[in-house]
């Protein structure tokens, strides 16, 4: 039987590579921040949390469709603006 280590560190090193650096744990650290941190920011604007939670998971099909990946800056730069325009829809 072949030890699996070598394709599982080559498999790490390729998603850290294409992660900025970060590792699979990082990373997911860094997403669950930067939604949290979205998360305050909405609130202190006047958006329920549970709206925005509701529109960030809508955003994250919003992005897929623009062809953001969740790795890109613009991923989280451009998720406030269109979060804002989805709450001041009414009946969204």
């Amino acid at each position: 039987m072949t030890s699996q280590k070598p394709l599982r560190d080559e498999l790490q090193r390729i998603l850290a590579e294409k992660m900025g650096g970060l590792t699979p744990q990082e990373w997911t650290r860094l997403l669950a921040a930067s939604r949290a941190g979205l998360v305050a920011r909405m609130t202190d604007e006047g958006i329920p949390a549970e709206r925005v939670e509701q529109l960030i998971d809508a955003w994250d099909d919003e992005a897929d469709r623009r062809g953001l990946p969740r790795e890109s800056p613009g991923y989280w730069d451009q998720a406030p603006e269109w979060i804002r325009e989805q709450a001041r829809l009414p009946g969204k």
